[in-house]
C-alpha cells in the first residue's frame, strides 16, 4: 500500500506540474513490509506524507524538500528529489565514504526512489 501525498497549506508549492512530480517521486517509495524499517522504503506502518515546505535546493540543482512521515509515530525528514542515476550514485559514494567510520555523523538515509 503506497503512502498519501499531501502538501500543507502553507507549503509555498501551488504550481500543479511542481506538486505532479513530487506526488509521482514521494508516491515511488515502497513502504516497509512486516514490522522493520527497510533501506529504500519509508517506515512499517506509513500511511501518509505531508509536504511541509520547499527548501533551499541543492547544489546539484535537485529539490530539496522537508516532510512529514505518519506511521505509528511522526517524523520530520528530508526528502531530495533527483534523477534515480544520479541519487545511486550519490547513495554508493556516501556509503563508501562512511564505511570506516566507528561513530554515526548524520542521521540514515531514509529512503531513496
Amino acid at each position: 500500500m503506497a503512502a498519501h501525498i499531501g502538501f500543507a497549506l502553507n507549503s509555498g508549492i501551488d504550481d500543479d506540474r511542481e506538486r505532479a512530480i513530487i506526488i509521482q517521486a514521494l508516491s515511488d517509495v515502497p513502504v516497509s513490509r512486516g514490522d522493520r524499517k527497510e533501506e529504500g522504503r519509508w517506515a512499517p506502518g506509513t500511511t501518509s506524507v505531508q509536504v511541509l515546505q520547499k527548501l533551499q535546493g541543492g547544489r546539484s540543482g535537485s529539490m530539496v524538500l522537508l516532510i512529514q512521515a505518519e506511521a505509528t509515530d511522526i517524523s520530520l525528514q528530508v526528502a531530495k528529489l533527483m534523477p534515480h542515476d544520479e541519487a545511486v550514485a550519490e547513495w554508493e559514494s556516501f556509503r563508501d565514504g562512511m564505511k570506516d567510520r566507528t561513530e554515526p555523523a548524520w542521521e540514515a538515509v531514509a529512503a531513496a526512489a
